[in-house]
């Protein structure tokens, strides 16, 4: 992915899985979509495909997905131990996670800086986002960064909601209330992280990420 570093400037609008996703309508997504480079996760893909620029996928939680009515580029991750081929015969970049040790997870380390793409092996989150799509959007140039559907979980939740109520593949296994609990903390690590970094992050809907980021909606 090194082609696309500082290759973008303006305004990212990130589409995760959380029931609050719901809260966006598509009529204000096309309309974001004018001014907004639009990355979604999973399953929200499924909701606009023909709006979606970056699509990112690891091996839970993941649907069949069509690209035929998009043009968007396809990121996934992989633990070290485990690989999805199909999965990786659609992705235009692969990463790998490294999740052998939870002494080395984000939540714990809290290391943003040696964990900056375009290194390839990604640490352990937990979670896409953390490992992923915050530091794609950082690396990719762009300065303000709102979500839609990142709701995380209230402290001590091992299970995840999400906006849709089809069966999906290779279900997450439960979280821990450790990792659930380092989750919220590691929330407002990152946007702090992201902050001295020139790039502001916005939530714009229901979230259990620390109260501290700012919600508002894009604009």
């Amino acid at each position: 992915m090194i082609d696309l570093i500082n290759q973008y400037r303006g305004k990212c609008l990130i589409l995760g899985c959380g029931p609050s996703l719901k809260e966006l309508s598509v009529d204000r997504l096309e309309e974001l979509a004018k001014t907004h480079c639009i990355f979604a996760i999973k399953q929200a893909y499924n909701l606009y495909p023909e709006l979606i620029d970056f699509h990112f996928i690891n091996d839970n939680n993941y649907s069949r997905y069509d690209y035929s009515r998009s043009n968007c580029k396809v990121v996934a991750e992989f633990p070290l131990n485990h690989f999805v081929s199909s999965i990786a015969d659609t992705a235009d970049y692969i990463f790998r996670v490294d999740n052998s040790d939870f002494t080395k997870s984000l939540t714990v380390t809290h290391d943003f800086d040696g964990s900056s793409l375009p290194k390839e092996i990604r640490p352990w989150g937990p979670g896409i986002m953390y490992e992923l799509v915050l530091f794609f959007a950082q690396a990719l140039g762009f300065t303000e960064l709102y979500t839609y559907g990142w709701d995380l979980g209230p402290p001590g939740s091992q299970t995840r909601d999400h906006f849709y109520d089809y069966d999906v593949m290779a279900k997450a296994f439960p979280m821990s209330q450790q990792e659930s609990d380092r989750e919220i903390e590691l929330s407002l690590a990152f946007y702090k992280w992201l902050k001295s970094k020139g790039v502001n992050l916005s939530i714009c809907s229901t979230s259990y990420a620390h109260e501290e980021i700012p919600r508002q909606d894009a604009n």
